[in-house]
């Protein structure tokens, strides 16, 4: 959805019906894959991107990728080679240990083992990154790049995961995507890659009318947002005790607020959790609550909102029936983006598309966030 509303920033225009002055710099501050970066659509301007992930793992990767391209390129093929021919008690050994339930491993054919056993040391090693005191060396950062690319090959979920890897199909499929690694290399060579502080780097640009800040925050009730935001202190008898659960995410909305330039916030008001088994999900009222009282912190910041619907239902069932899985939270009138042009650009699944008949919707921030009490909270 963000690269729809970035597509069509050309096309907003003041109240005047003048054109609205282009941005010159786009900053992904919570980076992650890079995928936002990587896919982003063409602009008739030049516009300076910049990646920028605190996990030193992740970040580590864009760098070498930027840094590096031709030397991580050619390991690519060694990585590749590796994988066909590796064959210890090690790796076969930590495969085994990947699953849960021992007679699960017996039926899994040898290579499946023998793959999972190679993520899992790419997991310690990429653990061995992220807590590192020292500054990696150069034979360092390129091998940890190439534990990230085998890492993410592998997927459930939304994330990288051992459990991407069930049959010897999985393996095939990461060797035929290396030409998609070698691509994102050659994009990212152009692309200014940081390893900072999500606060900071907002901060750094707050007075510059025109960047474009793209923040794909980690989601509320996760273990990633209690990192990225950890709990305020209490100070006073008199805190407001909603304030104190949602962290240093208020700090982040000040900024926001201050910003000058313009900001696309992801937000999920999806009141779901899955049970522990992850086979299914169930709808979670305290995390409603919290999602409710994360959407309230934007009130007189937040000025739009974009989120994919379902032509012909109504907003407050969008929210409550079908589970809007994503909204963009914005602070300027966007264009209304177009299905057709999403459906070109390849910004959505375009199957999902043609099936629920959708179209992008704008809501003014307050109209919504009535909806929200209504639908979410009741």
């Amino acid at each position: 959805m963000v690269r729809n509303i970035v597509y069509n920033l050309p096309y907003i225009k003041n109240a005047d019906g003048s054109k609205v002055p282009p941005i010159h710099t786009f900053i992904d501050v919570f980076g992650g894959s890079g995928n936002v970066t990587y896919t982003l659509p063409p602009l008739p301007y030049h516009v300076e991107r910049i990646y920028n992930d605190k996990d030193l793992y992740v970040s580590n990767f864009f760098y070498v990728i930027h840094t590096y391209p031709e030397e991580y390129k050619a390991k690519l093929s060694h990585l590749v080679e590796f994988v066909q021919t590796a064959d210890t008690e090690e790796l076969s050994a930590l495969g085994r240990g990947s699953f849960k339930k021992k007679e699960i491993a017996d039926r899994m054919e040898y290579k499946v083992l023998i793959a999972r056993g190679i993520y899992k040391k790419c997991d310690y090693f990429g653990n061995v990154i992220r807590h590192s005191k020292t500054p990696l060396n150069k034979e360092e950062m390129l091998r940890g790049a190439l534990a990230f690319t085998y890492q993410y090959s592998f997927g459930r979920n939304y994330g990288s995961s051992v459990s991407g890897i069930k049959t010897t199909n999985d393996i095939q499929n990461f060797i035929k995507n290396i030409p998609k690694w070698k691509h994102m290399t050659d994009i990212f060579k152009e692309v200014d890659c940081r390893c900072d502080d999500a606060l900071e780097i907002v901060n750094s640009y707050i007075n510059d009318d025109k960047v474009l800040f793209y923040l794909d925050s980690p989601y509320i009730a996760t273990t990633q947002y209690k990192e990225t935001y950890p709990a305020q202190k209490k100070k006073e008898k008199n805190d407001d005790k909603n304030e104190i659960s949602l962290g240093d995410f208020t700090k982040m909305r000040d900024a926001l607020k201050q910003c000058k330039g313009r900001w696309i916030f992801s937000c999920r008001p999806k009141a779901t959790t899955r049970t522990p088994t992850g086979e299914a999900s169930y709808y979670d009222p305290k995390q409603a609550e919290q999602i409710y009282q994360l959407l309230k912190q934007y009130e007189g910041t937040g000025k739009y909102v974009v989120y994919l619907a379902t032509k012909g239902m109504r907003d407050e069932l969008e929210l409550w029936g079908s589970g809007i899985s994503e909204i963009m939270i914005v602070n300027f009138k966007p264009a209304i983006p177009d299905i057709e042009i999403a459906r070109h650009l390849n910004i959505t699944n375009t199957n999902l598309l043609k099936s629920l008949k959708s179209e992008y919707r704008v809501l003014e921030y307050s109209p919504f966030l009535k909806l929200v009490e209504k639908s979410l909270v009741g």
